[in-house]
């Protein structure tokens, strides 16, 4: 099984690029959504919903209070001066199994990516109230540029060939977005912010990835995300129920997409690097140009196709040379 690390890897980089398309469509529907309806309770309904799509697996959730009552009783026999025997063993194989297995590493780890994707969806929405659909997804072609340096930084990981392909990507996504160039600075401003936490969330799943199993983790961050997106969004969600009601069928994808892509991002970043994963998501310009040309009639010129062709050019020299996962912990980032 010698290609078993190839297939696994085209697995990912698959499963990545799925990441990437639904990522593309979310600036247009979001757009469509936020125009009648306050980002916060977009934003709520939208994770409301993404659960409810997890909820098949979170019912798989078992919840033994077997040694919770053992300890109980057994530090009730001291305070009673009644010793008595117990299973010391209280934490058994079966229990293990059948339990969902809540450590503070997950908890800790979930709770860093839960406060960053609530960052990347409330920036995003706040962005595409003032500005196109088609440059919130070439803006979020700097991830590149972000990714790179913050591995430059943490990792003192540097490769010759990923940063061509990446000056590659940018440059063509700096082409489509220059189409757009007269919008409001204050709509640019949150889509850089949402592409800053974009970046900070690949660097850091790049090394915990494979520490947790993707769904227990994808639950997790998706539980943290949802209770900040309650904490803003509860207060108004009674006085846009109808406008929730107009607007369902497009909560609905976008609440399936989070879902989707939480999982996704897991299970990619286990065998991708962050920068090579980044680069894969440099195709997003071109994904969210096609559905905001469908969906909202949004368009672009000969410097978008000049833009586009760059950014495939640097994807498969990214996905063709393979730059690896960093072995060294010592470049590893720890919350420890």
């Amino acid at each position: 099984m010698q290609n078993s690390p190839d297939i696994k890897r085209w697995q990912s980089i698959i499963a990545f690029l799925l990441v990437t398309v639904l990522f593309g469509s979310l600036p247009p529907v979001t757009k469509q959504v936020v125009a009648s309806l306050t980002p916060s309770v977009q934003l709520a309904v939208r994770y409301l919903f993404a659960v409810l799509f997890l909820m098949p697996w979170i019912a798989k959730i078992s919840f033994n209070l077997a040694p919770v009552k053992a300890w109980k009783n057994h530090l009730k026999s001291y305070l009673t001066n009644k010793p008595k025997a117990y299973d010391i063993n209280i934490f058994s194989e079966d229990v293990i199994q059948n339990s969902l297995i809540i450590d503070s590493k997950l908890l800790r780890d979930g709770f860093v990516l839960g406060i960053l994707t609530f960052g990347i969806h409330i920036c995003l929405s706040f962005g595409v109230k003032t500005i196109s659909a088609n440059r919130t997804s070439f803006l979020f072609g700097l991830c590149i540029i972000f990714v790179t340096l913050l591995d430059l930084v943490y990792r003192n990981r540097f490769s010759l060939r990923f940063f061509l392909s990446a000056i590659l990507a940018f440059s063509g996504s700096y082409l489509m977005s220059w189409e757009q160039s007269s919008e409001p600075l204050i709509g640019t401003l949150w889509i850089l912010g949402a592409v800053f936490c974009e970046a900070m969330l690949l660097i850091i799943l790049e090394d915990i990835a494979s520490s947790h199993s993707p769904m227990n983790l994808s639950i997790v961050r998706l539980g943290v995300a949802t209770f900040l997106a309650l904490s803003f969004g509860i207060s108004e969600l009674p006085s846009q129920l109808t406008v929730i009601q107009a607007n369902l069928g497009q909560l609905l994808y976008l609440g399936s997409a989070t879902a989707a892509t939480t999982w996704l991002v897991v299970f990619s970043l286990q065998r991708l690097p962050a920068v090579e994963a980044s680069l894969i998501q440099g195709l997003e310009p071109i994904v969210g140009a096609v559905i905001s040309f469908l969906m909202l009639g949004e368009v672009f010129g000969l410097r978008g196709l000049i833009g586009s062709g760059l950014i495939l050019l640097g994807t498969i020299i990214a996905i063709l040379n393979p730059l690896g996962k960093s072995a060294d912990s010592k470049n590893n980032l720890n919350f420890e």
